[in-house]
This record gives structure tokens, sequence and C-alpha cells, in this order.
């Protein structure tokens, strides 16, 4: 039990140790570089490499522009509790941005979002005039 805690602690220092290499990496227009660090860091679960690296894929920064990776990374941020990454997902299933149009999908991030104390009225009203 005491070495299984022991490589967790390490695994998480590990993961945030990436995420700052990848933030500085990016400051300093290294994208590639940057998205290195942060590949591999989100590919261990860290949250904050997720979503840098779906901004990386919708923005294009220096790797081919990719909404369905993009939206991949946003929904294993948001699954995580991600708020921002949440109302990304309701508004691209609001609108069909990248993926199928679907309702009861946006819907459901937008509650997510909610839940998590978001202000989700902005998506409501943005979602009824797309509906007109």
């Amino acid at each position: 039990m005491r070495t299984f805690l022991i490589i967790t602690l390490l695994t998480l220092g590990l993961n945030a140790n990436s995420f700052e290499a990848g933030e500085t990496a990016y400051e300093n227009e290294e994208f590639q570089k940057a998205f290195k660090f942060w590949d591999a860091s989100a590919k261990k679960g860290d949250r904050r490499s997720q979503v840098s690296l779906a901004v990386m894929y919708e923005d294009g920064d220096d790797i081919p522009q990719n909404s369905a990776k993009a939206l991949y990374w946003y929904e294993k941020a948001a699954l995580q509790g991600d708020v921002d990454s949440q109302l990304i997902l309701a508004m691209s299933y609001c609108y069909g941005d990248g993926v199928k149009k679907n309702i009861k999908t946006c819907a459901k991030w937008a509650k997510m979002a909610k839940d998590k104390g978001a202000n989700v009225a902005i998506l409501w009203s943005e979602f009824k005039l797309a509906k007109q």
C-alpha cells in the first residue's frame, strides 16, 4: 500500500512538472516542445495538459488543426470536472460545431457545468437564438 502511494505521488509530481515545462515552452513559442510535454502528461490523465492540447489542436499551433482531437481532449478534461471544457462541449453540441448537433448531449454538458457553479445563462440564450 505504501509503495502504491509513493508511486502515485511521484507520478502526480511528474505530470505537474510536465505541464509546467509545456507551459514554459508554449510561452516561448516552442510549440512542438510544448506539445510533447503536454501530450505525455495528458495521456497520463493531467487535466490541465488535456485542456492545453485541446486548445493547440483547436488553434493549430504548429500542429495540424484537428477539431476531432480537440474535442477528444476537451471531453477527457470535462469528465475530470473542467468547467470550461464542459461549456465548450455544450456549445459544440448545441451548434454542431465539429460534431453532429445533439441537444440532449448539449444539455448534459451544460448541466455538468452548471452543477459545478458555472453560469450557463449565456449558453441557453445563445442556444435559443440558434434554434430560431
